[in-house]
């Protein structure tokens, strides 16, 4: 089964892009253009991690983090934080919302990226191993 990603990014450049380079790996990508969106599909998909831009309409990234991470059955998706931003203060902002990475975009934002989703994915699947 197709591990599947919610983007929460109000760029439609950027959010095109990513998608087409994790479709291009074999995820299912699923789109939300602003903070509401976002949440309303995180509860809906109950996707397997999430990439939330900082600034959004409605609902900031910050925002939709806390929401989610203090939600019993959203807690443990995976959260990356993906910004154009690369400021200590909002990294600062996004692991204590709960964030559990935060990648700042451009071409190796991208690489950087899909290789965090890999390594996410694989770490999960091995702690379902060691635990079956």
């Amino acid at each position: 089964m197709n591990k599947t990603v919610l983007i929460v990014e109000d760029s439609a450049t950027q959010a095109i892009k990513t998608k087409f380079i994790l479709e291009s790996k074999g995820y299912k990508v699923f789109l939300a253009v602003d903070g509401s969106d976002g949440v309303s599909k995180a509860k809906e998909l109950k996707p397997d991690l999430i990439v939330l831009d900082v600034y959004l309409p409605k609902l900031s990234g910050f925002e939709i983090c806390k929401l989610l991470k203090s939600n019993l059955e959203s807690r443990s998706i995976p959260i990356i934080m993906f910004s154009n931003e690369n400021k200590l203060k909002n990294m600062v902002t996004a692991y204590e919302m709960g964030a559990d990475y935060y990648v700042v975009k451009g071409e190796e934002g991208e690489r950087v990226l899909t290789l965090l989703i890999e390594t996410v994915f694989t770490r999960i699947s091995r702690r379902m191993l060691q635990t079956s």
